[in-house]
């Protein structure tokens, strides 16, 4: 005899069939939304052993460079890999491709004919590929030709739409004379406008080791000099030129910015460095060495630069170093920005170090305090640092600092829990060979760190991983070696090594970056007998699983609402 029982809810109000069934599917939908948000924090974009996009057909990634990929803002990844497989040789194994026209696609082959060069001219190896937001890709590669003798190098861009040869060692570079040729790049960078800037040095008529370098620029819409060694730098007294010039940082405004040092009459160690932005519209120094540092005592001057970041208000951020009356003794190190609209002191060597107790500040015996900065859009500011003071040893002076610069906040500091890891493991070190620190437009900073404490083995067991922040400054695990990852539906692997993409950026100056705007990181993992890139959707707005479980609660609550306005009309 069947029982006729029904369900009674907490209120004592009897629960309707169609409900307790809508209740066990959401029960159940649920459960399988959350192991499905689980595994899609991850997305496997390439595999070893799996089909290489664009090749014949049995031909398989072999490998995966661990520094050469990239992500855009709309998850879009591109990266150099490597082949195996019929027909596949020393010749032809290497490419590189990209997620930007939609789906994962070939965009060159080691091999094949090198656009906008002479027949016979080949792809021979690939480095530094960039993704911008609008899915198109910018690389440099060497060359070989049909003898098999090297040919030189060159850049190509797919910012016009189709993949075009943007320069080429002993091709005329622009601005120059005829027979000043290009010859070896550095640093090639490309912006959302499509527009690329790069470092280059020069050959022919004329060049010496006094002028053999140069900075170009798409900003102006067509490819032109910004600056060159042996000529007049701006902002500096006539017969003063450069000397020597950084990789240049590029905004989506077209605008470059570099550090470069000085040469000519008056120079010496306590003058001769700069650094140079077109941010307010066209070229100009913003601060030089020798020069008053603002937020220091009168006579305390620039001693020194690193690279600079630059976002797309045109605002700069670098390192620097002091020296002068006051200056504190030879070491004394700072950050300027010009986040509020001119040059201003962000952090300087022996003031408080914020989140650390009192008297705990910034430096220590080191020659340097800081890292470079990483500036964002939004002008927030993020560096890593070394600090001293009362409790403060080589297990704990180490941190990252992200925020405005009027109010900036400790990210991570070693010596404390690295969080995702159990009790007792705590970060030792930042920034291990691939992993420097990202900071995208939300303010949310990501990088790789070396681990330290309970558990932790020897290298490439679970010693380092990759963290980054959610939208609440939180710090959570992506990666970390000796965790498992499923690559695949039901295929985990533990990982061995692991990369962040990018040496560090602020995403707004042309920079390959690992850490997209919506909070999305690629990275590269191998395992025994394996390696892939992959992205987390960890710390990504919206997350995974929040929408899953707002999606499958909607006829939950629409149930819940309609009991409530029935109890309403029958008390």
């Amino acid at each position: 005899m069947k029982s006729s029982r029904r369900l009674i809810n907490q209120r004592g109000t009897r629960i309707p069939r169609f409900a307790r069934r809508l209740s066990m599917v959401v029960a159940l939908s649920l459960s399988a939304a959350v192991q499905h948000a689980q595994a899609a924090t991850v997305r496997s974009v390439a595999l070893s052993d799996h089909s290489a996009p664009g090749t014949p057909s049995g031909v398989n990634y072999r490998d995966f460079n661990a520094a050469y990929f990239v992500l855009n803002d709309a998850g879009q990844v591109a990266f150099v890999g490597f082949i195996t497989g019929g027909g596949v040789d020393g010749l032809n194994n290497e490419g590189i491709w990209s997620e930007g026209s939609g789906s994962l696609a070939l965009v060159a082959r080691k091999g094949s004919h090198a656009p906008g060069a002479p027949s016979g001219v080949n792809f021979f190896n690939f480095y530094s590929p960039v993704l911008n937001n609008a899915g198109q890709t910018l690389f440099g590669a060497g060359l070989i030709d049909s003898t098999y003798v090297p040919n030189g190098q060159g850049i190509w861009s797919a910012g016009t739409g189709s993949l075009a040869l943007v320069a080429r060692d002993a091709s005329l570079a622009p601005g120059m004379p005829n027979g000043v040729n290009f010859t070896g790049f550095g640093g090639a960078l490309l912006n959302d406008a499509g527009q690329t800037a790069f470092r280059a040095g020069l050959t022919g008529s004329g060049v010496d080791d006094t002028n053999n370098e140069g900075i170009w620029s798409e900003g102006s819409g067509s490819l032109a000099l910004v600056a060159r060694t042996g000529s007049q730098a701006r902002g500096t007294p006539s017969g003063v030129n450069h000397a020597g010039l950084s990789l240049p940082v590029l905004n989506d405004a077209g605008q470059t910015a570099f550090f470069g040092f000085l040469t000519g009459s008056g120079m010496d160690f306590a003058n001769d460095q700069g650094i140079w932005s077109e941010g307010s519209g066209s070229l100009a120094l913003v601060a030089r060495s020798g020069s008053q540092a603002p937020g220091m005592l009168s006579g305390v001057n620039y001693a020194g630069f690193s690279d600079p970041d630059l976002n797309n208000a045109g605002h700069t951020a670098f390192w620097g170093y002091l020296e002068g009356s006051g200056a504190g003794g030879p070491y004394n190190d700072g950050i300027w920005s010009e986040s509020s609209g001119s040059l201003a002191l962000v952090a300087r060597r022996g003031s408080q170090a914020p989140g650390t107790p009192n008297g705990v500040n910034f430096g220590n015996e080191a020659l340097l305090t800081f890292d470079s900065p990483k500036l964002n859009d939004n002008d927030g500011i993020a560096f890593r640092g070394f600090i001293s003071g009362p409790g403060v040893d080589s297990t704990n002076n180490e941190g990252i600092w992200s925020g405005a610069a009027d109010s900036l906040a400790l990210v991570a500091r070693t010596g404390s829990q690295a969080p995702g890891t159990p009790s007792g493991v705590n970060f030792s070190s930042f920034f291990p060979s691939h992993g420097a620190l990202q900071l995208n437009e939300a303010g949310q900073s990501a990088f790789a760190a070396f681990l330290a404490g309970s558990g932790v083995g020897a290298p490439f067991q679970n010693d380092s991983g990759i963290w980054a922040t959610n939208r609440s400054g939180e710090l959570q695990l992506i990666a970390r070696i000796g965790d498992l990852l499923e690559v695949a539906p039901g295929d985990f692997r533990t990982i061995r090594e692991l990369s962040l993409a990018g040496a560090g950026t602020g995403n707004s100056d042309g920079r390959p970056s690992g850490f997209n705007n919506l909070g999305q990181l690629a990275f590269w993992a191998s395992f025994n007998g394996g390696s892939g890139i992959f992205v987390s959707n960890v710390v990504a707005v919206p997350e995974p699983a929040s929408l899953a479980l707002l999606a499958l609660g909607l006829p939950l609550f629409a149930w819940r609402n309609s009991l409530r306005k029935n109890e309403r009309r029958n008390p």
